[in-house]
This record gives C-alpha cells, structure tokens and sequence, in this order.
C-alpha cells in the first residue's frame, strides 16, 4: 500500500508489547512527522486489550483506537 511504516519491537516486565515507529513513508516519501505508538496485552487465552496511537506534531492524534481485540473460533460451515 501507499503507507509503510517501520517498527521497533519490545516487551516490557509486564508482558505488554510495544511497538513504536522508527520510520514512516507515504507513496515513498519520508514523513519525519508522524509518529506511531502500539501496545497488545493479552486479557486471556482469546483476547488482548490494544492501544494504537497515530499523531503528528502540532497536530496531536490522527487516530486512536483502545480497546478490546477477541479471537473467534470459525464456525464450521454448514
């Protein structure tokens, strides 16, 4: 796609995963400016609780999202 975005990877003593960007590129083109932040924490066995931050400078948040990710077993067709 247009957006590419490089990411930095570590889990803290908690267990949370987080990722922040170290790179972002649109249609090719470095974009310095923008910056991502991610965090995943699993809840249990079929859900993780997510924190995905997008902002720029001077700009604040372009988008956020917070809030619960759950894993579905298929349903088997019929």
């Amino acid at each position: 796609g247009p957006l590419a975005i490089v990411l930095a990877t570590r889990v803290d003593g908690t267990g949370r995963l987080w990722q922040a960007s170290r790179g972002v590129s649109l249609f090719g083109l470095t974009v310095p400016w923008l910056h991502v932040l991610a965090s995943e924490r699993a809840r249990d066995a079929h859900s993780y609780r997510c924190d995905v931050r997008i902002w720029a400078p001077r700009l604040g948040y372009l988008l956020r999202y917070d809030g619960v990710l759950t894993i579905r077993e298929p349903e088997p067709e019929p």
